[in-house]
């Protein structure tokens, strides 16, 4: 027994040391000549597809962007992009010397699609891009209840006796103002205030 014993603890001592050699090294090793033969893993950085000229280039291409650039002249005009690496895409704004800050949005690196683009009023300010729940979040919003409230207000006030009155026509009237909610809720500012 002892003869077993011995030399399995024997190679177990020996074999610690290679074991915990054989983990992730923490620097790197060389041999006996100083040639290095193992470095510690060290994830690789994603690098960008794109550059900033080239993503500001896709962004201004943009059919959307392009018109609302047609406006302003090309001499005042200015542009950054800046890369982000959490959501692996582009942050490109442009700016007039005159109007501020005119246009905004995101490239997609690897695809280079214009993933957001803001021009005019959308680019200030945001609860004009239709991101859901801006306004009265995202219960008030959703067709059923705005569609119910809308049913209750209508019941409530409408005169049944005489169907044919301005104050019917007032209610819908009042009521007709949904349809612009419901399209600036869904960033079509241009379509939206107008017919307000």
């Amino acid at each position: 027994m002892r003869r077993v014993v011995l030399p399995l603890l024997l190679l177990a001592v020996v074999a610690a040391p290679a074991a915990s050699a054989a983990t992730t090294p923490t620097r790197p090793a060389y041999d006996a000549q100083g040639r290095l033969v193992q470095t510690p893993f060290a994830p690789v950085e994603d690098r960008p597809t794109l550059n900033e000229n080239s993503a500001t280039k896709v962004f201004l291409n943009h059919i959307k962007v392009a018109n609302w650039l047609g406006r302003y002249a090309k001499s005042n005009r200015t542009t950054d992009a800046e890369f982000d690496k959490t959501r692996q895409d582009w942050k490109v704004n442009v700016w007039d010397r005159r109007a501020g800050q005119i246009a905004t949005g995101r490239v997609h690196d690897e695809t280079e699609v214009v993933t957001e683009a803001w021009t005019g009023p959308q680019v200030a300010w945001k609860m004009a891009r239709g991101y859901p729940g801006a306004f009265g979040g995202r219960q008030l919003e959703s067709p059923v209840i705005w569609l119910g409230f809308c049913a209750v207000f209508l019941a409530g006030l409408l005169d049944f006796r005489r169907l044919r009155s301005v104050r019917n026509l007032d209610l819908l009237v009042l009521l007709s103002f949904s349809v612009s909610l419901w399209l600036f809720n869904d960033g079509h500012v241009f379509a939206s205030v107008p017919l307000a």
